[in-house]
């Protein structure tokens, strides 16, 4: 064990930073050297009132006068430009491009459309049609289902209408097609509207003025080697 022995160190001073015997001059904190404050009053300022809706526009009371008459005059200075630029139709979006050309026709042309075939369904009493295309190709042309209807207030007592299905025939003598009726379905009431299956539009649908439901698909069998074909259409569902 180690015996403890006494030892006494160097004394080091630290000097103060004041002169001994020197007073200091005390200041009271209630005394400040700053500006005395303005005693301006708040009501007299000159800050100018911006406008809330620009940050930048001066609120006036002015109201601006519109020369009613002069307007007037102007409308119907301008109104023949104006329409004779609407008459004129949609402006093409690139006269170079051949696909914008066929779709743009120009001011002078019109359209000149013909009947291609018409289709005789039979009912005096029917004034109205309907009529959607199938996805079913017999000849490189679809086929085509047909009904007719008449005008509806409430309720249908129709109780002899038929949806057809035409189906296409090619000419050999000619470059046309001519639809031809292939089967009949009765029906007991008008049908309101026809509508193809978006993912496979040989199945459509079919509803009737009297409420019901019906779902119908139609298949074509090619024969292989063969130009006929078998047909089939018949009501898979009926709500």
């Amino acid at each position: 064990m180690d015996e403890l022995s006494e030892y006494s160190s160097e004394i080091l001073e630290f000097m103060p930073t004041q002169q001994l015997g020197k007073q200091c001059k005390m200041v009271g904190a209630c005394v400040s050297t700053d500006f005395e404050a303005s005693s301006q009053d708040k009501s007299v300022e000159t800050t100018l009132r911006l406008h809330t809706s620009t940050q930048t526009e001066l609120s006036t009371s002015l109201q601006t006068h519109v020369d009613e008459q002069r307007l007037a005059l102007w409308l119907r200075k301008i109104y023949p430009a104006v329409e004779a630029q609407l008459l004129k139709g949609i402006t093409p979006l690139n006269n170079s491009c051949e696909t914008v050309d066929h779709a743009f026709t120009s001011s002078n042309e019109k359209l000149n459309v013909q009947i291609y075939q018409k289709i005789t369904v039979g009912g005096t009493e029917n004034s109205q049609g309907i009529a959607t295309w199938l996805s079913v190709h017999t000849n490189n042309a679809p086929m085509l289902v047909v009904s007719t209807r008449s005008p509806h207030d409430s309720w249908c007592d129709h109780l002899q209408q038929t949806l057809k299905l035409l189906v296409p025939n090619r000419m050999q003598t000619a470059n046309l097609v001519v639809y031809t009726e292939f089967k009949n379905l009765p029906l007991k009431a008008c049908l309101g509207c026809l509508s193809t299956n978006t993912f496979n539009k040989s199945i459509f649908a079919g509803s009737t003025m009297d409420g019901d439901i019906h779902i119908w698909e139609c298949r074509s069998n090619n024969r292989v080697g063969d130009n006929k074909s078998s047909i089939t259409l018949a009501s898979t569902y009926e709500i």
